[in-house]
């Protein structure tokens, strides 16, 4: 055993790490881990994706993620985007279905059945379900079509985006803490990548949400002038929405510092950094117009 060591030491950062998994890192390559695929594989991505919703799954030291599981930064940067196109696609092409739907059966839309609307009103309706978020075709002066671009961003996409970020920048402003338990940059990157995996649901759900969208407004509020009018169904499935992308984000990182990265005082780590985080994204969430909406009820 002292001529033939199964650990070692890295003499940069002080990590203990297996022989094995450095010699032979082929055979400890994780079969559902994207970063580790060959290919730009989506079945792959979303098995990650898959795991990355448990997140003790996601870290787990006998099959999951571990400190010395090689990295890909390629892949890992190329993962969410993806996923995110994916489910955007298949979005926007079932979209286009119940448009078709909808002009077939709707009497209102016989004009349009018998070929009144012309063809640029087809080009419109079957390719602004694939623009939605980045723009619109509409109708240009002298009967043409052009493009308007836009860029919408729900404030729940903002918000999101705020914490997923701010995490990782406040863990890299503690390069002593990080030098006692051997976290690196890129530990800390992998672990905020994949934590935003979860606004793939900001996609999936938006069917759900259109449909919801169309119960009646039943309550009404008056402020300053202005009047609102909200649906209580709605209100209260977007607020357990958030919370639950809250707790989710908590238990991510909670798994990351207090289990994975094993940080010194890892849970008033965790603790601060949270607040810290909610904070800005409230901030940042309440300077986007939608959110006052929100907040107001309309």
């Amino acid at each position: 055993m002292d001529h033939c060591p199964l650990h070692g030491v890295c003499s940069e950062c002080g990590f203990e790490f297996e022989w094995s998994r450095v010699l032979n890192a082929e055979k400890y390559k994780l079969p559902w881990f994207y970063e580790h695929g060959r290919a730009v594989g989506l079945r792959r991505a979303w098995r990650t994706w898959q795991r990355m919703v448990v997140p003790w799954r996601f870290w787990r030291p006998s099959d999951g993620v571990r400190l010395d599981t090689p990295s890909n930064a390629w892949r890992m940067v190329v993962w969410l985007p993806l996923l995110m196109g994916s489910v955007w696609f298949i979005r926007s092409t079932l979209d286009v279905l119940r448009i078709l739907v909808t002009i077939w059966f709707d009497p209102q839309y016989a004009g349009v059945r018998a070929g009144a609307a012309g063809w640029r009103w087809w080009v419109r309706a079957i390719a602004n379900p694939y623009l939605s978020g980045f723009g619109q075709v509409v109708s240009a002066p002298g009967g043409g079509l052009r493009f308007y671009p836009y860029i919408q961003v729900p404030y729940a996409a903002q918000a999101w985006a705020t914490c997923a970020a701010l995490m990782p920048l406040l863990l890299l402003m503690l390069p002593h803490t990080r030098a006692m338990v051997r976290v690196r940059a890129t530990h800390i990157w992998r672990a905020a990548v994949y934590s935003m995996g979860v606004v793939v649901f900001l996609a999936i759900d938006a069917f759900f949400w259109n449909l919801v969208g169309l119960l009646p407004a039943t309550l009404r509020a008056s402020w300053f002038g202005w009047t609102w009018a909200w649906n209580p169904i709605v209100l209260v499935l977007q607020g357990v929405a958030t919370l639950l992308g809250i707790a989710w984000f908590a238990l991510w990182w909670w798994v990351v510092l207090v289990r994975v990265f094993a940080l010194p005082n890892g849970r008033w780590v965790w603790t601060l950094l949270m607040v810290a985080c909610v904070l800005a994204a409230v901030a940042v969430a309440s300077l986007d117009d939608s959110f006052a909406m929100l907040l107001f009820g309309w």
